[in-house]
């Protein structure tokens, strides 16, 4: 089974990006890619202001706009479409990542447990982290996500376990 590792470039533009990913996503999937992801904050890059107004507005529930076009194209073109996300429960933030499987079904939901994505002083009641490494069992194998920042080292990271 094919696979194909996105790395998105993204802009200022959440629109843009967003159809720039479901672009890359169909050329994947064009060449018989079977799995698709893409990284930490795939659409709107990882923005933690500080300013839960403002953060929270760029963020999205699921099931959100975003991650609902997403879900859109893994049942279309019969794919597992997995990215990383701001998301919003109620008033509270989360770096998170969701997998989708080809029948555009909900499998995997990772909220990060790893602190590194958070600034001195943010409210903890805003930002949040998660706290367990869900997996799901797939054609292909047990999946399971984790974003963490080793040290010194960059963002974003997602593994299969």
């Amino acid at each position: 089974m094919k696979a194909a590792l996105v790395s998105n470039m993204i802009t200022d533009d959440f629109e843009v990006n967003q159809k720039r990913i479901l672009e890359l996503a169909g050329n994947a999937a064009g060449s018989g890619v079977r799995r698709i992801v893409f990284p930490e904050a795939a659409a709107t890059g990882l923005v933690n202001t500080g300013n839960p107004e403002h953060d929270l507005e760029i963020a999205e529930p699921v099931p959100g706009p975003r991650n609902s076009q997403w879900r859109d194209f893994a049942r279309r073109k019969g794919v597992y479409f997995a990215a990383g996300f701001l998301e919003r429960d109620g008033n509270k933030l989360y770096d998170s990542a969701l997998l989708f499987d080809p029948g555009g079904n909900l499998v995997l939901q990772y909220r990060r447990i790893d602190t590194g994505w958070l600034n001195p002083g943010d409210n903890n009641t805003t930002y949040r982290t998660g706290k367990e490494i869900p997996y799901t069992d797939t054609e292909f194998g047990r999946v399971g996500f984790l974003i963490l920042r080793p040290s010194g080292a960059g963002h974003g990271v997602c593994v299969e376990i």
